[in-house]
């Protein structure tokens, strides 16, 4: 509504500042009354303005990332916190997409030997395994992959820090490998 008299439009700029705890009170307590009218809103506004939104996200796709990233680390803790509590209350969804993806690796003989190789590494570096299997594979042992290993690292890489700080990957491209069924 356009304020007919500019003072009258001062007034309420100053009182909004002076009342802000009172009005931040009073929009938090009717959210908490209103929980069913705020969701029901939410939706039918998310159903009717979806193109524009999908447009908007694409558009400030970087935007969006660099304050969600900001958010994230400003509130690391609550951040886990839902994390921890979508996957609890995902657990049949999580464990079903687990399912599937695990069917479809098997299936597909370059996604299983790629899988198993890159575990089989991973538990003989972590130590966790002897590491014997894949080492028929790639024609090398477990003490010559360390060693080709160590003649990579930096200043700062170390056996204790692997997988925190640095982790493996992949020099030429999965892809480009000829593999045979």
């Amino acid at each position: 509504m356009p304020y007919k008299n500019i003072s009258q439009k001062e007034y309420y700029k100053n009182w909004r500042e002076k009342n802000k705890e009172k009005i931040d009170k009073y929009r938090r307590e009717w959210r908490m009354k209103n929980k069913g009218k705020m969701k029901k809103h939410s939706k039918t506004y998310s159903d009717k303005h979806q193109k524009e939104i999908k447009a908007y996200r694409k558009k400030n796709k970087e935007k969006i990332k660099k304050i969600c990233k900001e958010w994230r680390v400003k509130n690391k803790e609550r951040d886990y916190e839902n994390h921890k509590r979508w996957r609890k209350e995902n657990r049949e969804w999580i464990n079903e997409r687990n399912r599937k993806w695990i069917k479809s690796y098997l299936k597909v003989p370059k996604k299983r030997l790629d899988v198993r190789i890159s575990t089989s590494i991973c538990k003989s570096l972590k130590g966790n395994k002897a590491g014997r299997r894949w080492e028929t594979l790639v024609g090398y042992t477990l003490q010559d992959l360390y060693q080709h290993l160590e003649k990579q690292f930096d200043d700062k890489m170390t056996w204790e820090n692997y997988g925190s700080y640095w982790h493996l990957d992949h020099i030429v491209p999965k892809s480009w490998f000829p593999y045979q069924t």
